[in-house]
């Protein structure tokens, strides 16, 4: 094919009366169909696998509810039949001993599943709140199940609180002794708003919040007689949080639409 017999085909291809020169110009062997005829060449893009992917975290998302629930299950039922331990303080080394094995199984279960969650390629808040929530439970609960009190609200006004609660929520006594993991459970929730106000990953988030819930069931005693000073802090801190993003979400407003007025 001389020079002058080219021109006129690729004229007749741009006038699109030659689909087989199209082809041959527009399409590269072995590349993925995916056109572009401006340049003449094709770019590759990978296969996509969205719905599979999809099903694939769902699948998982199932059976970490399944785990979770067998997890409650294994935690908790064998705690009703075990025996009360000796009155006094216990170190963790001595709980874990008087716990059944069943019951600390399940514990290791707890963490798997909120590990499994955190790991998910889309983070599920719901399934992640239960799991936390069950962590939190199975940690206040195994003790006074075994006979051990939890040490109670003495820090400064905390008898003012139970006295205004002791009313609808039962005896003064009852409330100075729920109000410490009451409240552990508002700075748990005031933490994770204040770390998505500031823009932290969600994964991270959720690690914080899970350590933050182990070193309070840990430091349970020191929080007992400081709860509502430390709440108000938490509360103080995810309210600065949110004046923070809304402060900085206004400012990127105010940029953008004086950024998008006519130019003089």
């Amino acid at each position: 094919m001389n020079h002058q017999a080219v021109i006129e085909r690729r004229a007749t291809a741009a006038a699109g009366q030659d689909p087989d020169w199209t082809r041959e110009t527009v399409y590269l062997r072995g590349v993925h169909e995916a056109a572009t005829p401006a340049f003449g060449i094709s770019v590759y893009a990978p296969p996509e696998r969205p719905a599979a992917t999809g099903r694939e975290e769902a699948g998982t998302a199932v059976w970490l509810w399944l785990l979770l629930g067998l997890a409650a299950g294994l935690f908790w039922f064998p705690l009703v039949r075990a025996r009360d331990v000796p009155p006094g303080p216990l170190s963790g080394r001595e709980l874990l001993h008087a716990l059944p094995p069943l019951t600390v199984t399940a514990g290791v279960l707890l963490v798997v599943v909120y590990c499994g969650a955190v790991a998910l390629g889309g983070l599920r808040p719901v399934l992640l709140a239960a799991a936390l929530l069950a962590t939190a439970a199975a940690l206040h609960t195994a003790p006074a199940l075994l006979g051990v009190r939890p040490a109670p609200a003495t820090g400064p006004g905390h008898e003012a609180l139970a006295d205004l609660l002791a009313g609808p929520a039962g005896g003064r006594a009852f409330v100075l002794a729920v109000l410490p993991p009451v409240l552990q459970l508002l700075c748990l929730a005031l933490a994770a708003t204040a770390l998505r106000a500031l823009g932290v990953p969600g994964r991270v988030t959720a690690g914080t919040v899970w350590v933050l819930t182990v070193a309070g069931w840990a430091a349970q005693e020191a929080f007992a007689a400081a709860a509502l000073p430390v709440s108000a802090g938490f509360l103080a801190a995810a309210v600065a949080a949110l004046v923070h993003r809304r402060t900085a979400r206004a400012a990127v407003r105010r940029r953008s639409l004086s950024g998008s007025g006519p130019a003089v």
